[in-house]
């Protein structure tokens, strides 16, 4: 049992260098030994879980002949359904489907260059898709390609860095979040709505949509003061079904504001006039007049009515998270602090995703430095 430089056990066949990166090591059924760097415990955890993926399934493995689409369907099967959840494999297969596998599922994966990546995502610019959206698609190839030059069935993945997503200018200033003036006029708006409560809870707490949805009255203490989150949830098939959260750092407590702590206590106490249903007997808190867990749907359709109303650019729930996290960091909160709030598997997903300053920030720090440096010159 591997452990980290504070003598804490870190796994089987992982450890911490003296300088603060990992090692993690793998003998296959063979009795080759594998071995790579990493600089995050992640990291190597995810190349572990493959490696052993792989080991298992080696019998399993496509020719060097095969195709992109034969590539990927090993790809997913083998090496991302043990790690990923039900929904994010859903995903992965959408985007394969409609943007990858149209372009180059019939090439052999040893003949996919640079310029062929490129296609596709200049084919899903000229379908107006997102940025986010053209973002998932690169993702997807880019891991897809790494996978096979790791399993050495590829000498270099194609998804170099200049094959990259032109953002437009408004997802370059990062249009993810709303300012603090927006957030109060969002919030004064939707108080005409019945989904106020889930709005107004979501920016105190940073929750995720779905985990918002399966909250249920057993997971909140207000003696302890926190709200566990132990599940997440999704409408499919016109059913709603609960699932584990979206990794084992999801699992989480989150402390309650007292703002949180009104919205709750206000939902309770209009919680005995709700119908009888099952949602209700299970003890889900967002529920509409039916008694029925509130769809996503409803929540973006008053949305993008509340925005709409506003004059705002158009924005999702999770808008609402990304805005939580941004009020945190203006407050000087650590990253740790934020990571565990949030539940993001690793702190460079905290860093990447959410610490953008908005346009208020930046003035007011210009406006700082601009104060000090006029504070300097007059005492020369």
């Amino acid at each position: 049992m591997g452990k980290d430089i504070h003598g804490n056990e870190l796994g089987q066949g992982i450890t911490q260098r003296a300088w603060g990166s990992y090692y993690v090591r793998y003998r296959d059924s063979n009795g080759v030994r594998l071995g790579r760097n990493f600089k995050t415990i992640e990291e190597c955890r995810e190349w572990l879980t493959k490696a052993a993926a792989a080991d298992r399934y080696i019998g399993k493995l496509p020719g060097s002949n095969y195709s992109v689409r034969e590539w990927y369907r090993f790809y997913i099967d083998l090496i991302k359904k043990p790690i990923l959840k039900e929904k994010s494999i859903r995903l992965y297969d959408t985007i394969f489907r409609n943007h990858i596998d149209p372009v180059i599922g019939d090439m052999r994966l040893t003949a996919v260059r640079p310029a062929h990546c490129m296609k596709v995502l200049h084919i899903a610019a000229g379908q107006k898709l997102s940025d986010i959206t053209r973002d998932k698609i690169r993702s997807v190839m880019r891991d897809m390609f790494m996978c096979a030059l790791e399993y050495n069935y590829i000498a270099e993945n194609p998804v170099r860095r200049n094959v990259k997503v032109v953002h437009t200018e408004l997802n370059k200033e990062g249009r993810q979040v709303l300012t603090a003036e927006e957030q109060k006029r969002f919030l004064t708006e939707a108080r005409k709505y019945a989904q106020y409560p889930a709005y107004a809870l979501m920016l105190q707490t940073g929750m995720r949509l779905g985990e918002l949805m399966s909250l249920q009255w057993r997971d909140i203490s207000f003696k302890k003061r926190v709200i566990h989150i132990f599940r997440t949830g999704e409408y499919r098939d016109g059913e709603f079904r609960v699932t584990s959260p979206k990794t084992p750092y999801s699992r989480r407590k989150i402390p309650m504001t007292k703002k949180s702590e009104e919205i709750l206590l206000g939902l309770r106490e209009a919680y005995a006039d709700l119908p009888d249903s099952e949602h209700k007997k299970d003890g889900y808190i967002f529920l509409n007049g039916e008694g029925k867990i509130v769809s996503p749907g409803v929540y973006r359709g008053v949305m993008n009515r509340i925005v709409k109303t506003l004059g705002l650019s158009k924005i999702s729930p999770h808008c609402l998270r990304h805005t939580f996290a941004t009020r945190c960091i203006e407050a000087g909160m650590q990253p740790k602090t934020l990571r565990a709030i949030l539940g993001h598997a690793s702190i460079s997903i905290t860093m990447n995703l959410y610490a953008h300053v908005t346009k208020e920030q930046k003035t007011r720090e210009v406006q700082s430095v601009e104060g000090r440096i006029l504070h300097e010159r007059k005492g020369d």
